[in-house]
């Protein structure tokens, strides 16, 4: 390893004491409560529509398939044609 790519070494400050966590005052837990209670008022509602159709079918994911298969087997014979 050449010298410009090692790390440089580290200085630890320290007030000499333990780390301590901050201390926050106490906190209103209120908006948490009334959000969490809205999620499940949401999930019961939406539990009880009926699932939306499925966006694509097996049929299109086939056809994309086939679709991927016929273009890379004519981007493969593409230099013999061509020469």
């Amino acid at each position: 390893m050449s010298h410009d790519q090692k790390p440089s070494r580290i200085k630890l400050v320290s007030s000499g004491g333990p780390a301590r966590a901050p201390q926050n005052g106490p906190t209103d837990t209120r908006p948490i409560e009334q959000a969490i209670e809205q999620a499940a008022e949401n999930a019961r509602a939406s539990a009880a529509e009926p699932a939306p159709a499925r966006r694509f079918s097996i049929l299109s994911a086939i056809l994309f398939l086939a679709g991927c298969a016929i273009g890379g087997a004519g981007l493969a014979a593409w230099p013999h044609l061509a020469g």
